[in-house]
């Protein structure tokens, strides 16, 4: 007899594949997202509520799937490309204790996540415009734009995008090998080569510049699992939401309780749902809308 496959094998969206994100979604009647509005959305839910599969059917993982014809169009009908990252837990504890201040770790941090962000905006862009003739033939401009994002550059400017995005996986790496040899008493090595918010924030309107075709897309990190961060940590994340000009905006999900602080890095002010962000509960609202939940 042959064995049936389990369908409830994978549960968690984590698990499934970007094909199986995009097959098994399900459309909520009542939109649960604005993709055309810029203001950041902080999207809560409980274990299970579709807070992840969510967000990666945001992401350009599933437009790409989606528009496989012309990646370009898709974005223009969507208005935004997805930049989808999870939080991993084990990636955040790195950047604490090992006797090193806390104040020392902040500033670690967020170099470290500016490369991150900076990595994943250029990983996804020369994917999705690898078509247009105006981000082709401008590569070396918006390579040395970029380059200038930063307070040092200790390397002649890249001509592609390719080799720019080698610069930045190479200097993850040094942050990586130092972080990570901290535990055994070895001290950093490694320059801090960029100011916090620069990379994450300012990439994105360089490629509208030399883009036009791009003037109205949307750049959206998508940040999943928010709650595996530390309060500090959390902290650049909202200063990002806080300080974020266009073309850029942030969803951010997190379980219920998952949100430690809401201060920002900007005089440790606080930011406020309706005012800085726009907040969703999705147990809410599965919950308000009974019918078409069990539709």
């Amino acid at each position: 007899m042959r064995e049936l496959n389990n369908p409830f094998d994978l549960t968690a969206a984590t698990h499934l594949t970007d094909d199986q994100i995009l097959r098994y979604w399900v459309n909520f009647p009542n939109k649960i997202v604005n993709t055309r509005s810029p203001r950041p959305l902080l999207i809560l839910g409980g274990k299970g509520s579709g807070k992840t599969h969510l967000m990666r059917h945001l992401s350009f993982q599933s437009q790409q799937r989606e528009y496989k014809g012309d990646v370009v169009k898709g974005l223009q009908k969507d208005g935004y490309i997805g930049l989808y990252f999870r939080c991993g837990g084990l990636n955040a504890f790195r950047f604490q204790g090992k006797s090193t201040d806390q104040e020392k770790w902040k500033i670690i941090y967020t170099y470290f996540m500016e490369l991150w962000f900076g990595e994943l905006m250029l990983q996804s862009a020369i994917i999705a415009f690898s078509t247009l003739h105006s981000f082709t033939q401008n590569q070396h401009a918006i390579c040395n734009d970029i380059s200038r994002l930063f307070d040092k550059f200790p390397f002649p400017v890249p001509e592609k995008m390719d080799d720019l995005l080698q610069i930045f996986r190479q200097l993850q790496k040094e942050v990586n090998v130092s972080v990570n040899n901290r535990a055994i008493g070895k001290e950093f090595d490694f320059e801090i080569l960029v100011t916090a918010g620069n990379l994450s924030l300012g990439i994105a309107p360089i490629f509208l510049k030399y883009c036009t075709e791009l003037s109205k897309i949307k750049f959206i990190y998508l940040i999943d699992e928010l709650e595996n961060l530390t309060a500090y940590q959390q902290s650049y994340i909202h200063t990002l939401i806080r300080e974020r000009y266009d073309p850029v905006t942030f969803y951010v999900g997190s379980r219920l309780y998952g949100i430690k602080t809401y201060q920002t890095l900007s005089a440790n002010e606080e930011n406020k749902p309706g005012s800085e962000f726009d907040l969703k509960v999705l147990d809410t609202l599965l919950r308000d809308n009974k019918k078409e939940y069990s539709d």
